[in-house]
C-alpha cells in the first residue's frame, strides 16, 4: 500500500508543526498568565525600585497570604489623611516596605493612628542598602519642611549592602575603597592647611 506523496507530506508536517505549536503555546502561557506580578522595575539611580501601580498576592514564609498594592511611585498603599499637614519620610529596606505582612500590620499604619495630621511616605523596598536609601532621600528631600521627620530604619544587613555590587542578579550602586589618602594630606594638597 502507497500512501499518497501529498498525505505523506501532510504528515510529516503535522509531526514536525505540532511541536513548535505547543512550545509556543507554553511559552505564551507562562509569559502572560502563570508569572507572578513583578514588584521591581529597573532604575538607573538605586538598580531598582518597587513597580507601580501593581495589585497582588504572595504567600509568606509563614504559609499566609499578604497583599501588595502599590501607588504610581511604587509605595504600598496606605489610608491616610489627604490634608495632613505635617509629613514624616521613611527610608528602609524589606522591614520598611512591610515584606511577608499586610499593610495595616505594617508600623507606620500603626503609628499614624498615635499621629493626627501626619502623613506618611514609606520609601522603603526589599533589598535596599543604607546607599540605596540614601538615594531615594534625594529623590524626595523637596517635599519635606521645616518641622516634618525623616525616619531611617536601617537593618543589621544593610552594612554590608553597601559593599555589594550586586544583589540577588541585580545591578546596585554600591561603595568602592579608594587610594587612602588623609584628609590633612588633601587638604595641604589643596593649600587650604
Amino acid at each position: 500500500m502507497k500512501i499518497p506523496l501529498h498525505w505523506a507530506a501532510l504528515l510529516l508536517s503535522v509531526l514536525i508543526l505540532s511541536p513548535v505549536a505547543a512550545e509556543a503555546a507554553l511559552r505564551l502561557y507562562v509569559s502572560f498568565f502563570s508569572r507572578p506580578t513583578r514588584l521591581f522595575r529597573s532604575e538607573a539611580q538605586t538598580g531598582w525600585c518597587n513597580a507601580p501601580n501593581i495589585a497582588t498576592t504572595r504567600i509568606n514564609a509563614a504559609g499566609e497570604e499578604w497583599r501588595i498594592r502599590t501607588d504610581k511611585n511604587g509605595q504600598r498603599l496606605i489610608a491616610q489623611e489627604p490634608r495632613a499637614d505635617s509629613w514624616i519620610l521613611i527610608l528602609g529596606d524589606s522591614l520598611s516596605f512591610g515584606e511577608g505582612i499586610n499593610i495595616e500590620d505594617r508600623f507606620d499604619a500603626k503609628m499614624l493612628s498615635s499621629l493626627p495630621g501626619a502623613r506618611v511616605i514609606n520609601t522603603g523596598t526589599m533589598g535596599y542598602g543604607t546607599d540605596q536609601a540614601y538615594v531615594s532621600f534625594r529623590n524626595w528631600k523637596h517635599v519635606l519642611k521645616a518641622g516634618d521627620a525623616l525616619l531611617i530604619v536601617p537593618n543589621k544587613s544593610d552594612y554590608l549592602d553597601v559593599l555589594r555590587q550586586r544583589f540577588f542578579g541585580r545591578a546596585k550602586p554600591y561603595v568602592e575603597r579608594a587610594a587612602h589618602i588623609s584628609f590633612a594630606r588633601r587638604a595641604s594638597a589643596s593649600g587650604n592647611a
